[in-house]
């Protein structure tokens, strides 16, 4: 080759020229491989930085939240600072890039696209939108577990009163009445048209197991359980429907004595008590225990003579 460059001044001028072009060719080869590989370490390092910026949001929100707990907000302090020396690093990186690329740029003689600029932040939040129509109900919820039972409230004691055993008129129920009565507007003395409220005793002297409360003022008090709403008085028996009723009490099923005017039958606790001191037989309203009567009343189950007991129960 040098032979050939070194024949004339013609052949010299040809290898120069083909020297020339070479390292044309290996400089713009250089540049664009160089380029290339810059500009792809560009996009790389944007992608990250966009992908810091997106993590830094959410950390910034963790360590400022107070629903969050010390630990976590702590993690996101820290989480928060790596994140931004990661995003420092990587824009000064993108710096050189540039300034490489400037360079190459300068050298070719050519200018280069502007970069992307850096995302904008996020927009305000518009107006909120029209209430939608309403939905279709939905299906029902599982039953709750049931809540403890109430303590059981009362509004007493009180005493039973009634309608005078002689007399055919005034009520034929029980009432249990407050010892605290209030009185509106009443006329002085005794009224001739007036239903009569007496106060009842307990007719048991030939019944041992309340033989004690005879002749005593039959007391009352009238309560409330929370929770349970429904109240069933049973007759004839001591307990309640089911295990799913709850028994308040039971004892004994009491009424007038069958010779007097009707009242009511009731359900009287087993322990009954009576008012003190009341033991004067005033009469008035009575209760006596009852008994079955074979007959219409199938014996077998009933039993002829047989005290008939009651229980009260709620659920």
């Amino acid at each position: 080759m040098s032979n050939q460059c070194t024949s004339n001044t013609h052949t010299n001028l040809r290898c120069l020229s083909w020297v020339t072009f070479l390292a044309t060719l290996i400089v713009a080869i250089f540049s664009v491989t160089s380029t290339v590989f810059l500009y792809s370490k560009v996009q790389e390092h944007e992608s990250k930085i966009q992908s810091l910026v997106e993590e830094l949001r959410i950390y910034r929100y963790t360590s400022v939240n107070l629903d969050e707990d010390e630990q976590t907000r702590r993690s996101g302090i820290d989480r928060t600072k790596i994140i931004k020396r990661d995003i420092s690093e990587l824009v000064s990186e993108s710096t050189d890039i540039n300034l490489s690329l400037d360079s190459l740029f300068r050298l070719l003689g050519t200018g280069r696209d502007g970069r992307d600029g850096m995302p904008g932040r996020d927009g305000r939040d518009g107006s909120p939108g029209n209430i939608g129509p309403r939905g279709e109900p939905g299906p029902p919820g599982n039953p709750g577990v049931p809540g403890e039972s109430g303590i059981p409230g009362k509004a007493g004691p009180g005493i039973i009163g009634g309608a005078h055993y002689t007399q055919t008129g005034s009520g034929s129920n029980h009432q249990c009445l407050p010892l605290n009565p209030i009185f509106d507007d009443v006329v002085i003395g005794t009224g001739g048209s007036r239903s009569l409220m007496y106060g009842t005793e307990y007719e048991t002297s030939n019944f041992a197991p309340l033989a004690g409360v005879h002749d005593h003022d039959a007391v009352c008090a009238v309560c409330k359980v929370n929770s349970r709403s429904s109240v069933l008085m049973v007759p004839a028996r001591n307990e309640c429907p089911s295990d799913q009723w709850t028994r308040e009490y039971y004892g004994y099923l009491m009424s007038d004595y069958h010779g007097h005017k009707r009242s009511e039958f009731i359900c009287v606790d087993r322990n009954p008590e009576g008012r003190m001191a009341s033991n004067t037989n005033s009469d008035g309203a009575l209760l006596y225990l009852v008994e079955g009567r074979c007959g219409s009343l199938p014996c077998g189950p009933y039993v002829e003579g047989h005290e008939l007991s009651c229980a009260v129960c709620s659920i």
